[in-house]
């Protein structure tokens, strides 16, 4: 049972405290767990390639730092946003481009219920409630930073790596009213340490789990229409026809999730691995994205109602799970004023939660803000990806400049202020060498492989560029080990929450 920790509140109502549940015996898990216009100003707010030469299976304890000395922006951040894509790439399943470009990969699962998923972790599940929030940090990290992007050369990949779950979460609605949610047993998967070449024969016929409207799961479906919203912007310029389809099938998706409201919780087997603490969240989020999209103002409306249903939610910050603080920007940056204070006000308060060292919030000698051992760098990130947007549009914020240099410094330790080991496998000298990860511990799709590797002291045969793996503790220290997964295993939502924080650094001139 993860820990449950008291955060920043972002709404009224009585409080509703999310916990969640992972099972770490059988897989060695982790935990379970269009523009936006111009700028906001009527506000007043108070105040790479290379082996490592680290060795695997050690402690790395950073040097003592001052938590009050902000970032130097020293490291090439264009350089290091080129780099995601590449696992992104590796976590593909189905049948693969010719352009894959992943030596150690090769198809896979082609007889999956909903072929082409995109692996959530370090095993081979595909799972709708994260891949959901992934692909929206994604698509908002194109559509509020594309200059990042373009001064990094990275738009293209971005675009290619955002279509592949896009399509994948289309082809997730097999009937008008039925919606896949995962792909695969966790079991199953579990019990096999091998290569996804390998594991698809291991494993034999995957189950679909769906959601309908005997069994809802408005909270997966919310998350699945965001993610196809935002697609439906981001494409828009590239491919109309595209866009008009992802929107049309995100108008599907949210009407289902508000007609037959609840959470996926019933599906258990999806739920055992990413519970769900609630849905109204994901409807606000949802809602303010299809505004974003759409300047329909039903859609405004339904996220303000959502959101001041979800309760005074004390959470993991802006998560899979818990989307508040997503909703509580949009709500903010889409309402006119005095509407949009409150919600501005927040997200603020918020932000000095994870700035400061509050409200739940450890900030370390090496200035990290700390919220949970399992994954920790997810949580920062996430924050920080509201930081950055926020930032951009309320620049009037006294504390934006703050912020700014905050964003920033959580992009430095995962990229290498940490007495130089970056988090970010592939950029740097030293990095991570047993991520928590099958297909990167494995010798190929046809080499032999199993629990003696995942408990082998060599560093992993392949490199798993772009990669971010969990992080370090409270204490700024990190174990680069295999079992390790609490700090030692990357995921998608982990490495997607890194992207507008970085592609924000590699676009402006931040002076700390």
């Amino acid at each position: 049972m993860l820990p449950v920790i008291t955060l920043v509140c972002l709404c009224l109502p009585a409080p509703f405290v999310s916990t969640a549940s992972f099972d770490a015996s059988a897989a060695q898990r982790r935990a379970a767990f269009a523009n936006v216009g111009a700028p906001v100003t009527n506000v007043s707010l108070p105040v790479l390639d290379g082996i490592s030469s680290l060795t695997p299976n050690t402690t790395f304890v950073i040097p003592n730092a001052s938590s009050s000395v902000e970032s130097a922006g020293a490291f090439d951040y264009r350089q290091a946003l080129r780099l995601p894509w590449q696992y992104l790439k590796a976590e593909r399943l189905g049948k693969l481009p010719a352009d894959n470009g992943i030596p150690w990969r090769a198809d896979s699962f082609l007889d999956d219920p909903v072929p082409n998923g995109l692996a959530d972790a370090g095993d081979f599940l595909v799972c709708n409630f994260p891949l959901g929030q992934s692909l929206t940090l994604l698509g908002l990290s194109l559509v509020e930073f594309g200059e990042g992007y373009a001064a990094a050369g990275a738009t293209a990949d971005a675009l290619d790596a955002l279509r592949w779950g896009l399509d994948f979460l289309v082809a997730s609605r097999v009937s008008d009213t039925e919606t896949v949610v995962q792909v695969g047993n966790s079991g199953t998967s579990h019990s096999f340490w091998l290569p996804a070449e390998q594991a698809d024969r291991a494993e034999g016929a995957r189950p679909a789990y769906k959601v309908s409207p005997s069994v809802p799961g408005s909270d997966v479906q919310g998350a699945m229409a965001g993610a196809l919203a935002v697609g439906s912007i981001v494409y828009s310029d590239e491919d109309d026809a595209y866009s008009r389809h992802l929107l049309a099938n995100a108008r599907d998706l949210y009407a289902l999730a508000t007609s037959f409201p609840g959470t996926y919780n019933s599906v258990q087997d999806a739920a055992a691995i990413y519970p769900s603490s609630g849905f109204q969240d994901d409807l606000a989020f949802a809602g303010a994205l299809l505004h974003l999209k759409t300047n329909e103002s039903h859609y405004l409306s339904d996220a303000q109602r959502y959101y001041g249903q979800a309760g005074e939610l004390s959470t993991y910050g802006f998560s899979w799970d818990t989307k508040n603080a997503g909703a509580a920007l949009y709500l903010g940056l889409l309402l006119p004023q005095p509407a949009a204070q409150p919600y501005l006000q927040a997200v603020s308060s918020y932000l000095d939660s994870f700035k400061d060292g509050k409200n739940g919030v450890t900030l370390t000698p090496k200035g990290f803000s700390f919220l949970s051992k399992w994954s920790s760098l997810r949580y920062s990130l996430s924050a920080a990806t509201i930081g950055s947007i926020y930032a951009k549009r309320v620049p009037s914020d006294p504390s934006t400049h703050h912020f700014q240099c905050w964003v920033q410094r959580q992009v430095d330790i995962v990229l290498g202020s940490n007495a130089g080991f970056s988090y970010l496998i592939g950029f740097g000298s030293k990095y991570p060498q047993q991520p928590h990860n099958r297909g990167s511990s494995c010798k190929g799709p046809t080499g032999v492989c199993g629990f003696d590797t995942f408990n082998s002291a060599a560093p992993n045969p392949n490199t798993l560029i772009g990669a971010m793996v969990g992080g370090p503790d409270a204490n700024d220290a990190y174990k680069d080990i295999r079992n390790n997964f609490e700090q030692n295993e990357p995921s998608i939502d982990g490495i997607t929450s890194l992207l507008s924080p970085l592609a924000y650094t590699a676009s402006s001139s931040i002076q700390c």
